[in-house]
């Protein structure tokens, strides 16, 4: 019988392969990576291919179509397409939705000096590239079984949780902040996996059994933090230092939003879910040395993330982001391989099953 986490070991509570040995420096970051933290290698892939549906031409129908899966009556049966690498390009429209009704209202503000605008800027500018991010994150969940207003209910609450999580770790762990900004990789995580665990609490595991659910779970966990956070930055930016300072902060954290919380919270996600589905309890997977990689992994590229060092075009943000994505990759095509082997299950099963009684074998 076929593990829920798609593992062939005898524990299926396991979230992860176990330690590989050390990597070697000549072998590529990629591996190297995966490697080190216990995952499956990166299987070669095209970026061309995987973004070439951007720019295909799409209806509002089509659209609507795209967003209507998931629900219980909407939700497509498995098929062995579904384990492919999939070509997104949703995402790439609602950012450029989302930034055409900014730069009006930001110019609007820009003219009138009109207070009443400022929520508005503030809240497009935010949300825009977090959301956009989140839905690029839902249409890599292949299986289509989770419903965009499921997705908005894990963002809005997700984000509340986490934020509230976060700062009473803060408030209650003040002599920790001594170590600077690097360690909020550590309150800001472990907020986030807490918010993650609890607001996912009641959703069936029959409904949604593929690892792949859990990294969109998590990244919309991780896309309502950034969104929420980067709100507040922007406002206090703009009351301290007027609109430039506002728009300049809304624009850093716009074009890093990809490579921070929302991958980092997605890659916990992922191989929280699978434990969960495998049956685990909370305190069983994070005793799991191949969770505690991961989520080890996530505090620690935060807290770099976080270093404030002196590198040319923000060296050592632009290297978390590469290792982020290249975690990310590997936990998309692990899963997919999981929806292939469901897929084939379903498959059998359906072609195992006796023929009804009295029924015309030739029809």
């Amino acid at each position: 019988m076929e593990h829920p986490d798609g593992q062939d070991g005898t524990n299926p509570r396991l979230v992860g392969p176990p330690p590989s040995a050390p990597a070697r420096p000549d072998r590529g970051i990629g591996l190297a990576v995966t490697e080190r933290l216990g995952l499956e290698r990166i299987e070669p892939f095209s970026l061309l291919a995987f973004f070439s549906g951007v720019f295909s031409p799409r209806s509002s129908d089509h659209i609507e179509d795209h967003l209507s899966v998931g629900y219980r009556g909407t939700t497509p049966p498995l098929s062995p397409a579904m384990a492919e690498m999939p070509s997104p390009w949703l995402f790439g429209r609602c950012l450029l939705v989302t930034l055409l009704v900014f730069v009006p209202l930001y110019y609007a503000l820009a003219l009138s000096g009109n207070p009443l605008l400022l929520p508005g800027v503030i809240l497009i500018g935010a949300f825009a590239v977090p959301i956009s991010t989140l839905v690029l994150f839902f249409e890599l969940n292949t299986p289509r079984n989770v419903s965009i207003t499921r997705v908005a209910h894990l963002f809005m609450m997700g984000a509340a949780v986490s934020l509230l999580l976060s700062t009473l770790l803060f408030e209650n762990l003040r002599i920790l902040t001594l170590f600077g900004p690097p360690i909020a990789g550590l309150f800001e995580e472990a907020g986030k996996l807490a918010a993650l665990a609890i607001v996912t609490r009641g959703f069936d595991t029959r409904r949604y059994p593929f690892a792949l659910n859990g990294l969109l779970f998590g990244a919309a966990v991780g896309a309502g933090f950034a969104s929420f956070e980067t709100a507040g930055y922007a406002l206090v930016f703009g009351l301290t230092g007027g609109g430039n300072a506002m728009v300049a902060v809304l624009q850093t954290r716009g074009l890093l939003a990809p490579f921070a919380h929302i991958v980092w919270t997605a890659m916990v996600g992922c191989l929280f879910w699978r434990a969960h589905v495998a049956g685990a309890r909370f305190g069983d997977t994070l005793r799991d040395p191949g969770f505690q990689r991961v989520l080890f992994a996530a505090m620690g590229l935060h807290a770099v993330w976080n270093l404030d060092l002196p590198l040319p075009f923000g060296a050592h943000r632009i290297a978390v982001g590469v290792i982020s994505w290249i975690i990310i990759v590997s936990l998309v095509q692990s899963g997919l391989r999981q929806v292939g082997r469901k897929a084939r299950s379903a498959a059998a099963e359906a072609i195992a099953q006796p023929a009804m009684p009295g029924a015309d074998p030739a029809i």
